[in-house]
């Protein structure tokens, strides 16, 4: 296994889901000649947040030497990552998704991964800036004001999506358990409520506050339907 890599963490790109998964490349972030043994999620995650104005990260992805997109999911998924490491193989680009955008779905875990893996698609963002000429735009070097403006601007539209989940109703209807959770998300971080689940199970979610509050949020399977239903 290599002792040093390159990080490139992209961001303010776009992604398509169909019809297959593609990122179009804005900008990217790098950590230059990283020490493999130090790699950890949260400090992966923390870049993203930190350095590149994410609120949360809600997925973490990278690209395998298949070509194809995979998830990371805590440090056992950056051990798999590292175990693939090579000479070959020693530029790792990192995606995130941000926690008031939607999942990707369909994206296979790094620790199933298989070297005959089909490739999956990665894009490039025609808009991409003119410093992206030699195919890198390091943000290390990006004006810090600019950045900032990034930032305060990505704050406004992230409120501005999460205003339509701040409201909850009874008769709500969703077409899965997992949309409806990730209602259920949003709907707390737009209103910064610290909200868990008390009980769950294949056909029933209940939600209560971390902290007394009189929050409280059941959503049943729909007998009517293959949906789901919040029912108190």
């Amino acid at each position: 296994m290599v002792e040093h890599v390159d990080l490139i963490f992209n961001y303010r790109g776009q992604w398509f889901r169909k019809p297959q998964l593609v990122y179009h490349k804005k900008l990217i972030h790098v950590w230059r000649g990283y020490e493999v043994d130090l790699l950890s999620y949260i400090d992966v995650c923390r870049e993203f947040k930190e350095k590149l104005a994410f609120s949360e990260v809600r997925q973490l992805l990278f690209i395998a030497p298949s070509g194809g997109f995979y998830v990371i999911e805590g440090d056992e998924g950056i051990r798999t990552l590292q175990n693939l490491l090579s000479d070959n193989f020693k530029v790792v680009n990192f995606f995130a998704v941000d926690n008031y955008e939607e999942e990707l779905g369909l994206v296979p875990n790094i620790i199933h991964y298989h070297k005959c893996d089909n490739v999956i698609e990665v894009g490039t963002d025609c808009d991409s800036s003119e410093e992206e000429e030699n195919g890198e735009t390091v943000s290390s070097d990006y004006d810090s004001e600019e950045l900032e403006s990034y930032k305060k601007q990505k704050e406004l539209d992230i409120n501005e999506k999460l205003d339509k989940y701040k409201d909850l109703e009874y008769g709500m209807t969703f077409s899965n358990l997992k949309e409806a959770k990730q209602v259920i998300d949003f709907y707390a971080v737009a209103n910064k409520r610290d909200i868990r689940v008390k009980k769950s199970d294949k056909g029933r979610v209940t939600y209560c506050c971390v902290l007394d509050c009189p929050f409280r949020c059941s959503i049943y399977k729909d007998g009517k339907d293959q949906g789901f239903k919040i029912k108190t």
